[in-house]
């Protein structure tokens, strides 16, 4: 993207707004600015403190990177890693913890396994709780112990929803901040397979424009959890050619796969929508049962006591905007605001940011800077 664009139209926003708005705006710039931009608010904040911890939960062992800012925490705010090998090394989320960091936010990011290994599981849900749990307690100097925000990204929103929602950490979860996040894994793989999406759930199927190597992707993170050995290896094999090869060939694969491997095959080759629930109810229940369990929509959304803040790309080519509203619509009357923007892709900045999609973005950055100010009892 063109940063610089990005910021200048930023900068050029009417300076009436109040000191919260400008310093969303603040905010939102030092985010666009990346690792090796500059912000404003870099040249304001002291360089916030990054350090690896170990904590144990119910006898739990963990890592995490913790963030100090230097001008001291007003508040605590877990932040979730998105699938990457990186995991919590991830250039893009050190960056945005450090943002966070720079508006005084104590940031947690916890070692998640399962997301380092490219693929959502419910026991990232326990890693994630843990997390909520250890830095609502922990001793923070001039910081106060009490319930945390917590932010997740794409296919980590499940989980983290779902830590959210559980006894022992509903109440510590203030707030909840969702950007390309989904409601219901059905839903996310048929966009991925068929590219099909319903904009409200009565409505007809809509075709968008997912990215081409999603369905792909996707295969090569689940082909793991298959039983047979030959089927794992040739669906990872089918994976990769066609993630460097969008045209590749994989006849010669799919005719050797066992019964789990062709019900794989046989979702991701097909372009129905309407089919996609009976070929998903024909998987291994290995498979079956993880999906059922990372969707949100299959918890009780009563248990769930966080705000929910659901930012969302308009055209986000991995999950439908359509899930954000599915979260919103399934909260309680007053419990969310959704933002949905063209300024965004899935999870990052891109060109094509007008002034009403930047307006939109800092009304979010105010939210969580609200929140913050809640917490720490000046709201």
């Amino acid at each position: 993207m063109h940063r610089v664009v990005t910021l200048l139209l930023l900068v050029l926003l009417v300076a009436g707004c109040g000191p919260r708005a400008e310093e969303a705006r603040r905010l939102l710039a030092d985010i666009a600015a990346g690792a090796q931009g500059w912000s404003t608010l870099r040249g304001m904040a002291p360089e916030p403190d990054r350090r690896a911890i170990t904590y144990t939960v119910e006898g739990r062992a963990r890592q995490g990177d913790l963030y100090l800012p230097g001008a001291g925490p007003r508040a605590r705010i877990v932040v979730v890693p998105g699938l990457s090998p990186h995991g919590r090394n991830d250039p893009r989320l050190v960056a945005f913890a450090r943002s966070l960091a720079r508006v005084r936010f104590a940031v947690l990011v916890p070692e998640v396994p399962g997301l380092r290994q490219l693929r959502a599981s419910p026991e990232d849900a326990v890693v994630i709780a843990d997390a909520v749990s250890h830095l609502a307690g922990r001793a923070i100097p001039d910081s106060p112990s009490g319930a945390a925000g917590l932010a997740a990204v794409s296919y980590a929103v499940g989980p983290a929803l779902i830590a959210a929602m559980e006894p022992r950490t509903a109440d510590d979860v203030a707030f909840v901040l969702s950007i390309g996040g989904y409601y219901d894994m059905t839903a996310v793989i048929t966009y991925i397979t068929t590219g099909h999406y319903r904009p409200r759930p009565d409505a007809d199927w809509v075709r968008g424009e997912p990215n081409r190597l999603s369905k792909w992707l996707f295969l090569e993170a689940n082909a793991p959890r298959l039983a047979d050995p030959a089927d794992r290896t040739a669906l990872l094999a089918m994976a990769r050619r066609r993630i460097a090869d969008r045209d590749a060939a994989i006849d010669d694969l799919a005719a050797g796969l066992g019964p789990e491997g062709r019900s794989v095959h046989a979702l991701l080759v097909n372009d129905n929508p309407d089919r996609v629930p009976d070929l998903i109810s024909a998987l291994p229940a290995s498979l079956r049962d993880e999906f059922a369990t990372l969707s949100p929509s299959s918890h009780n959304w009563q248990r769930l006591q966080a705000q929910l803040y659901l930012v969302h790309g308009r055209n986000d080519p991995m999950i439908p905007a359509s899930e954000s509203r599915r979260l919103a619509n399934s909260a309680r009357p007053g419990q969310a605001e959704i933002y949905v923007a063209d300024g965004l892709s899935h999870v990052e900045f891109e060109d094509g940011a007008d002034l009403f999609d930047i307006f939109t973005l800092i009304r979010a950055g105010e939210a969580i800077l609200f929140e913050r100010d809640r917490l720490a009892g000046s709201s």
